[in-house]
Order: C-alpha cells, then structure tokens, then sequence
C-alpha cells in the first residue's frame, strides 16, 4: 500500500500487523514501474499507471463518477462496493479484457 505523502505512516501500521498489507517505504514513483496490476481511486497515479502499461482498477465507492478515465481502454471502475469482490476476481484473472 502507497500512502499519499501528506499521511502519517504510524497512523496506518494496523493495515501491516492486523491484515498482512505491506505499507510501502519508497515512493510510488520507484516501484509503480514494475507492479503487475495498480488498484488506485480516482489519482493521477491512474495516468502512471496506464503509461507503465499496468492492469489497474480504479475504486469509485463514494459516487464521484468522474468521466477523467473514460477514455482509457482495459481500465475498469468499481462503483459498487456490493461487487468489489467480483470485480477483484475478473480483475486478477489474466485473461479477461475490460473494455
């Protein structure tokens, strides 16, 4: 997990000691590059993601509906936290295509 640099680390540690998350130390901008898939909500790290040619989901559970990624093929937006978790399996599933 990528913490926004204005966040407090020790705010965030129960993520690692209660549910096995790692909190990253680096910078994003150091290992976006080579991550498999991005899981982001609506940042311009979606941009990164997208130029580092990385699967990436983009987590819209408070309603924004922003149309800034519209345009963007193999991006998928959950808006429903009702099917986050269907979105997860399709969204790690290798195969499928999101259009």
């Amino acid at each position: 997990i990528s913490l926004h640099p204005k966040m407090v680390r020790q705010d965030y540690m129960f993520l690692e000691y209660k549910y096995g998350f790692k909190l990253l130390i680096e910078p994003l901008s150091s290992v976006l590059p080579v991550a498999d898939y991005f899981i982001a909500t609506f940042s311009s790290t979606v941009y990164w993601s997208v130029i580092c040619n990385i699967r990436t989901l983009v987590l819209d559970i408070h309603g924004l509906s922003y149309k800034d990624f519209d345009w963007i093929k193999n991006l998928i937006v959950c808006n429903e936290v009702s099917k986050l978790s269907l979105y997860l399996k399709d969204f790690f599933c290798e195969n499928k295509s999101f259009s």
